[in-house]
């Protein structure tokens, strides 16, 4: 990189990069779904349950289908790439912030869930300011959302006893995918 800055670096791959793909306009969709979700999980009758389901499912299927269609179809972007994971945390916040209000979901997983989340986006912004890199999601990572989706999904419709299992199935890809990303923060940082 250089004698190059961050920003230098940010706004020639930004300005060069793809903005409007299949992709981006998946994610932007699924960002666009959060409102109503958040509200219909505010709603105690079994349409809106039923509801919020149904549209909280679509975004737990579209999550990998926005970065499948971008590697697939040559649709990578630095925006994709920014947004996608922004995206995601924001989703895992404020749908545990629901739950918690409204579905009785526990609290310290809740806060365990978020505190990965956050190191998560400080250490990879760290990164992407001392190695112009992005920080990518493995195997683990997808395995952990996968766990997430299952467990918002389960809490949402209130489906007792197994939701409690689907949040302890959480805990458990928490601290796993929190010491592979640890693992590859410190790889990260300390190489080159």
């Amino acid at each position: 990189m250089g004698d190059k800055t961050f920003e230098a670096f940010y706004k020639e791959k930004v300005s060069t990069t793809k903005v409007f793909t299949i992709a981006n306009i998946i994610s932007l969709g699924r960002l666009c779904l959060l409102p109503f979700i958040l509200l219909f999980i505010t709603k105690e009758t079994l349409y809106y349950e039923r509801l919020s389901f149904f549209l909280l499912l679509i975004a737990v299927m579209t999550d990998p289908l926005d970065g499948y269609i971008a590697r697939r179809f040559n649709q990578v972007s630095v925006l994709g790439n920014l947004i996608d994971p922004i995206i995601d945390k924001g989703y895992t916040a404020s749908i545990a912030v629901y739950l918690i209000l409204f579905r009785d979901f526990p609290l310290f997983i809740a806060s365990i869930i978020l505190l990965r989340d956050l190191l998560i986006m400080i250490f990879g912004y760290a990164i992407l300011r001392k190695r112009f890199e992005l920080p990518k999601s493995d195997f683990i990572g997808k395995l952990t959302g996968c766990a997430y989706g299952a467990c918002a999904l389960s809490y949402t419709v209130r489906w007792y006893p197994y939701n409690e299992w689907f949040a302890w199935l959480a805990l458990i890809f928490t601290f796993i995918s929190g010491i592979n990303y640890l693992i590859k923060f410190l790889y990260t940082w300390l190489s080159r």
